[in-house]
């Protein structure tokens, strides 16, 4: 009765877990919803990983829902940060230098 009673909590406490810890992260979510648009899934890819993961104002920056919706709202934004990203993926070991207001 009492190895019963175990699992049964164990058994809960999993369902707990599942449902109030989140699956993904800030950033893979708006990674995810970048993906949708055409213009950022021609940019995501390997090149785009590696200059994630050597760049981490690039991740900071991806991580705020508020600059992702700017990417997606403002077309002036979206095209500089295409181009930085472009800039940065074609010159291998260059890190991506502050070309506008908000810091990537």
């Amino acid at each position: 009765m009492a190895f019963e009673l175990f699992f049964i909590l164990l058994e809960a406490f999993g369902e707990f877990l599942f449902w109030f810890i989140p699956e993904k992260s800030k950033l893979q979510r708006n990674i995810d919803r970048l993906k949708k648009e055409r213009w950022f899934s021609r940019l995501y890819g390997n090149d785009f990983d590696a200059l994630m993961e050597r760049d981490p104002k690039l991740k900071k920056f991806l991580k705020k829902r508020r600059n992702v919706r700017l990417l997606l709202k403002n077309e002036y934004e979206r095209e500089h940060f295409i181009r930085d990203i472009e800039s940065s993926i074609h010159v291998p070991g260059t890190k991506t230098e502050p070309l506008r207001r908000n810091g990537f």
